[in-house]
């Protein structure tokens, strides 16, 4: 069994190897077949080219013997010139590979890459050159009242021999004009067209060209040409690209019509170092070359308009970009290359949150040990729903763009296989994209609709594409708004708020605290912002709280973090409330001071704080031991109310009415309570002695009970200001010692009084300031 054993693993081993060898092969033979691929297609000599013309005699024929003696005289080109049968048969044998390049009519080159008659199948390879002079389309008539081609209609027109090229081109000029179906057509031959007019057989007929028993005709005044107009001459050459204006000049009146033209074209694969020198020379020639009588002043401006193919070959499209005649289009691909990877990205994203939401648990394991990947995901995440609303923009500007641009393209193509116009080139993008969002909008569609079947369902897909973003929008905006209440009641959410107060934990005494702040007899009040670890979710509505005035966050005051969804950069006071719930509050109570004043301190050092000065610090300490731990932490103010409710129970007692006194001035009440007034620089309270503000002040019903020095200065600023001025006390009431009786307020000092209101002590230091001017 053991010998069996060994020998079916070295079966499987063997096997395995011999499937990586022939895995090894393909792959091999794969890369082998991709590489020969793009190996670029060159003859035996890389500057031999082998033109393809017409029959001997004709025009191209002719034109092919002016290019190949202008190679021949620079000896930069080894150019071989060949007669054919034309057009038809030079695309043919450049498919075949007997040519390299070869002069054509534009329409021909366009049926031959779209595949029409009298192509059986697209040839996608071919790619221009430049293009030569114009072959014009002409219409005439025996009739000399006919000046308008929509005169036509219910007369007889020839429109060429089935299958012809003038048929086709006939049939995109009657199509364009909406005269198909109200003409009566012969399909008679070009040549007896003349005797046809003469008989009146026909009214009217198409011709390639003018000859010289038609032009004597004209000259004698038996046959008239009918121009076409300019608005059907532009819907004809902006659905058909090898279409072009053509006008001339016959019996000193000026005919417009529309021309195919001669182009030189070649195979994309033909080099292109070989395709930029031969451009580059007959560019630089192009008064050599031999042109119809007709045609002599082409203009070589000219040459890259009216260009059938979807591309130029990539050696002329260089040459022409550097001589800055055709702009780059690189730009282009990039940009739908930008547009195609976000929104790959973003599909990426969906199917990969898919799979990890649908798989199990044994694969969220394996997949837990690559953090990095889930990092990765997470972090795409969070990019995304950052910018969710501009990414929704995103993709409906790159649907709708795509939409129209292929709606236009299937129209463009209906147009030509249908030798019909199509009114979408009949418009400029801005106004067929300024179309599209009017008919989402409104459906609304102005006379405008596709014709085609592909067509008519993408344009469907425009309503759908508005309806569904905007409803995409507001459901996100919808889920944003309730997401942010929910985390603001909550406390999880960051607030901006500024010039606010911190309350920083909780107890039975906050809600009285908090409506205190907020009394109705104070005119400039703070937002107030709880910062605390509270079990219930929403203590605003619990407690009944204003919502407009106060916020709460979770968390501690001793965390950085917390200390910063609390906004404490903007904020102004802090007060830390003792926790009723410790069995150790001072402890907690100092180390959230410590934490508070040193993150000030670092926001004040880096010049965060907008130019404050350190916060403010209000402490609860609940046993009067720990007062100079506080101080030490460098805590502004100490509230203990356990004296202060000792203290008064005593003066009851010793002095029987000081509750009723205290209990006046320590709650809000129509009689009298307690304020500040700082003194700054421009105060016209400054400089002036207890008595002096005592006498001054009451004269508006305001009582002076302190001048503080303690309103924001530090611990040093205080004492070296006792000092100078030999005080032993910061907080001057009822001046006793001399040097207080003498000393005069300086900026930064606060006034502690008794008023009715707060309104009272703004008119009265309106009223001091303006008496003091």
């Amino acid at each position: 069994m053991a010998g069996f054993h060994i020998l079916s693993l070295k079966k499987r081993y063997f096997f395995s190897k011999a499937l990586q060898g022939i895995l090894k092969a393909f792959c091999c033979l794969v890369l082998g077949f991709f590489l020969l691929s793009w190996i670029p297609y060159n003859n035996s000599d890389p500057n031999k080219l082998i033109l393809g013309t017409a029959t001997e005699g004709g025009n191209y024929y002719n034109l092919g013997i002016s290019i190949k003696s202008i190679c021949d005289q620079t000896k930069d080109i080894n150019l071989e010139m060949i007669s054919t049968q034309g057009s038809v048969d030079n695309i043919l044998k450049l498919k075949k590979g007997e040519l390299d390049i070869a002069i054509v009519q534009n329409d021909i080159a366009f049926l031959a890459e779209n595949g029409l008659y009298p192509f059986n199948e697209k040839i996608l390879d071919l790619t221009c050159i430049m293009t030569f002079y114009s072959e014009p389309v002409f219409l005439i008539s025996n009739n000399s009242t006919i000046n308008n081609i929509n005169q036509l209609a219910n007369s007889k027109v020839n429109i060429g021999p089935l299958g012809s090229g003038l048929f086709t081109d006939s049939k995109i000029i009657l199509n364009s004009a909406k005269l198909w179906d109200l003409v009566l057509k012969t399909n008679a031959k070009p040549t007896d067209v003349l005797g046809m007019l003469q008989q009146n057989d026909i009214q009217a007929a198409f011709i390639n060209n003018i000859p010289e028993s038609i032009n004597r005709e004209i000259e004698a005044g038996s046959i008239f040409i009918i121009p076409l107009s300019a608005s059907l001459i532009q819907s004809i050459t902006k659905t058909y690209p090898y279409f072009t204006e053509y006008r001339t000049s016959i019996l000193s009146n000026e005919i417009r019509t529309v021309a195919v033209k001669s182009i030189l074209i070649c195979k994309k694969e033909l080099t292109l170092p070989a395709i930029y020198r031969l451009t580059k020379l007959l560019y630089n020639n192009y008064g050599k070359l031999q042109f119809p009588a007709r045609d002599i002043a082409v203009k070589r401006e000219n040459i890259i308009l009216s260009m059938p193919l979807k591309s130029w070959h990539e050696g002329a499209e260089n040459y022409y970009i550097e001589i800055g005649i055709m702009e780059s289009q690189a730009y282009l691909l990039y940009l739908w290359l930008l547009l195609f990877t976000i929104l790959l990205l973003v599909l990426v994203i969906f199917v990969l949150n898919i799979i990890l939401f649908s798989s199990n648990r044994k694969s969220l394991n394996f997949i837990s040990t690559h953090s990095r990947f889930l990092k990765f995901i997470k972090n795409i995440n969070l990019k995304i729903l950052r910018h969710k609303y501009l990414l929704i923009l995103f993709i409906m500007a790159t649907a709708y763009l795509s939409d129209i641009i292929y709606v236009q393209h299937l129209e463009h193509d209906w147009a030509i296989k249908n030798n019909a116009i199509s009114n979408f080139d009949n418009r400029s993008f801005i106004r067929n994209l300024l179309w599209m969002f009017v008919f989402g909008g409104s459906g609304y569609s102005d006379n405008l609709f596709p014709q085609s079947p592909l067509g008519k369902f993408f344009v469907t897909l425009i309503p759908l594409i508005g309806l569904g973003g905007f409803l995409t929008i507001l459901g996100f905006i919808t889920s944003d708004h309730i997401k942010k209440r929910i985390l603001e009641a909550k406390g999880m959410k960051t607030k901006l708020i500024k010039n606010h107060i911190i309350l920083c934990g909780w107890n039975s005494n906050v809600p009285f605290l908090i409506k205190n702040l907020l009394h109705e007899n104070i005119l400039h009040k703070r937002k107030i912002l709880i910062l605390a670890d509270l079990k219930e979710d929403m203590p605003i509505e619990k407690y009944d709280l204003d919502a407009d005035m106060i916020s709460y966050v979770k968390g501690q005051a001793t965390n950085k973090d917390d200390l910063r969804k609390a906004n404490l950069k903007d904020a102004e006071i802090a007060i830390i409330v003792a926790d009723e719930d410790s069995s150790d509050s001072d402890a907690k109570t100092i180390l959230k001071i410590l934490t508070i004043e040193k993150y000030s301190s670092e926001l004040e050092k880096g010049g965060i704080r907008n130019n404050r000065n350190n916060i403010y610090t209000i402490a609860e300490i609940q046993d009067p031991t720990n007062n100079q731990i506080a101080h030490d932490a460098q805590v502004d103010e100490i509230i203990s109310l356990g004296d202060i409710k000792a203290k008064i129970f005593v003066e009851s007692v010793l002095n029987p009415g000081v509750s009723k006194f205290v209990t006046e001035i320590l709650t809000f009440n129509e009689f009298n309570d307690i304020y500040s007034i700082p003194i700054d620089q421009n105060s016209s309270l400054n400089n002036h002695t207890f008595d002096e503000l005592l006498l001054k002040l009451r004269k508006y019903k305001i009582l002076l009970l302190s001048i503080s020095l303690e309103n924001r200065r530090d611990k040093n600023a205080i004492a070296a200001l006792q000092e100078k001025y030999h005080l032993t006390r910061a907080v001057i009431t009822n001046p006793i010692l001399e040097v207080e009786m003498n000393y005069r307020t300086h900026p930064g000092d606060i006034l502690i009084v008794l008023a009715q209101y707060e309104k009272v002590i703004d008119n009265a230091l309106e009223k001091i300031k303006k008496s003091s001017q």
